[in-house]
């Protein structure tokens, strides 16, 4: 009898330390309340494999609502737009490493306020910048030819402009369609610095009715040869690391530096005239 009393009370103990363990936290998971918000996330902890990436497609800054709880497996829609799933155990994973917390009906519905003045200032802002770019003669559909390697870019490549946005306050994210392929670049410019940039990286119409066909099979290629002008240079290579310049009675002498080999190109007047590798 002693010996059974002393068990049940061994037993009594460690239950009571493991729930003082897990109460002691104060990020223990609380189901009485159905909204959760994320901070920040990170996915490689979260989404240890493919399913449960696509089981929940949510952002940083997104929040999701529990709807109807199957044991540890609850069905989620995500800031009124997304659904999926997710395990009691992520959620208390999002919550001890503080990538989010549950938060009440009264933050929520603020929260939610203040999405829709941001999401209104961005539309606007968004709005904003495709006038500028319809100003410059850019706009959906609109067919350019790349001028020089810019990402997956190469010279020549016919593109369709398709969209544009801010994603910081100096670089705009550009949209670009080739064939049945999407194509995504970032670009370091301000909405003031637009049009510069765009007539950097784009011609309006084709080159290939610009130029001979020897210029054109060597941009193709990325080669140069001697005569070229800078420009057609610039679509063959790119824009140099260094430009030095020396001006007198004779024109504009100027040497081009390319890549950490050094390759110097000389130009007089504009024209390639020699070259040092």
């Amino acid at each position: 009898m002693k010996i059974k009393c002393y068990i049940r009370a061994c037993a009594i103990i460690a239950l009571n330390l493991i729930m003082f363990i897990s109460t002691s936290n104060g990020n223990e998971l609380n189901l009485n309340k159905e909204i959760f918000c994320i901070y920040t996330l990170d996915y490689t902890s979260i989404y240890s494999d493919a399913e449960l990436s696509i089981a929940l497609p949510i952002e940083n800054n997104e929040c999701f609502i529990i709807k109807d709880k199957n044991d540890d497996v609850y069905k989620v829609i995500i800031d009124g737009n997304k659904s999926g799933f997710i395990t009691k155990g992520r959620i208390q994973h999002l919550i001890d490493y503080k990538f989010g917390k549950f938060i009440s009906n009264e933050e929520y519905m603020k929260r939610a306020k203040q999405l829709t003045v941001d999401k209104g200032l961005e539309s606007k802002k968004k709005s904003k910048l495709a006038q500028k770019f319809k100003k410059i003669g850019i706009f959906k559909g609109k067919q350019l030819w790349v001028k020089h390697k810019v990402d997956v870019l190469v010279p020549f490549q016919k593109v369709v402009f398709d969209d544009a946005d801010f994603t910081s306050e100096n670089t705009i994210q550009i949209q670009l369609q080739s064939g049945e392929d999407l194509i995504v670049i970032d670009t370091l410019c301000t909405d003031k610095e637009l049009a510069k940039k765009i007539n950097s990286m784009f011609y309006r119409s084709s080159p290939y009715d610009k130029w001979s066909s020897k210029v054109n099979k060597h941009i193709g290629e990325g080669k140069v040869f001697i005569g070229m002008t800078s420009e057609q240079v610039v679509a063959s290579w790119g824009e140099p690391e260094d430009i030095n310049r020396t001006v007198g009675r004779w024109g504009v002498h100027e040497q081009w530096v390319y890549g950490k080999a050094k390759t110097y190109l000389y130009f007089e007047n504009g024209k390639l005239s020699s070259f040092q590798d």
